[in-house]
């Protein structure tokens, strides 16, 4: 092939700004779509994914814990808008990584695309590796900001221990929670 025949074939796989615009366009909007609808079934399965986090907050905090607390009328709806977001965005990552991927590739070179499988591979196993351990820890991180020490039994004695744990210790937020018995917990 001549160079005036490499330039034309260039020329010809090259976009303009709008085609480049309207193809992240399109590409956001598959991404958009599949994320509303994953969303909406998250939406309709509630219930189910409301027991689950009550399952790991109950072995958390050793009590028979039925519901969650809200404190505003809209707390409850809010809640539930944001975790099936959530799930939506989790639930369609496959089809936006996707779409992203399909934007990228064509401008990358040929050595730039043999590091993007490696790259996007590890990083899907350190995300699942990263869930898998938060859903391990979930019961000790739930466990220890609520633990108290046993012989407080109503807030005189507790600022009066309070005062002298800080003095103790120093830390500054008066409560001190022994290594034993965290360990015990998790």
């Amino acid at each position: 092939m001549t160079t005036v025949q490499d330039a034309k074939a260039v020329a010809e796989d090259r976009m303009t700004l709008t085609s480049h615009l309207t193809e992240l366009r399109t590409r956001l909007f598959r991404a958009a779509i599949a994320i509303v609808v994953v969303s909406i079934v998250a939406f309709t399965q509630y219930g189910r994914v409301q027991l689950w986090l009550l399952h790991y907050y109950r072995n958390a905090v050793s009590n028979d814990v039925q519901k969650f607390i809200t404190l505003g009328p809209l707390d409850g709806f809010g809640v539930r808008l944001t975790l099936c977001s959530y799930i939506g965005l989790f639930g369609a990552s496959p089809v936006w990584i996707w779409q992203g991927w399909r934007f990228i590739a064509p401008g990358l070179k040929a050595s730039e695309r043999k590091y993007a499988v490696p790259f996007l591979l590890s990083s899907v196993v350190l995300f699942l590796s990263g869930a898998a351990v938060a859903l391990i820890t979930v019961g000790c991180a739930l466990f220890f900001p609520d633990r108290r020490e046993e012989n407080e039994d109503d807030d005189a004695s507790w600022k009066t221990n309070r005062k002298t744990k800080k003095k103790e210790k120093g830390d500054g937020t008066g409560q001190v929670i022994s290594p034993s018995s965290y360990e015990d917990h998790c």
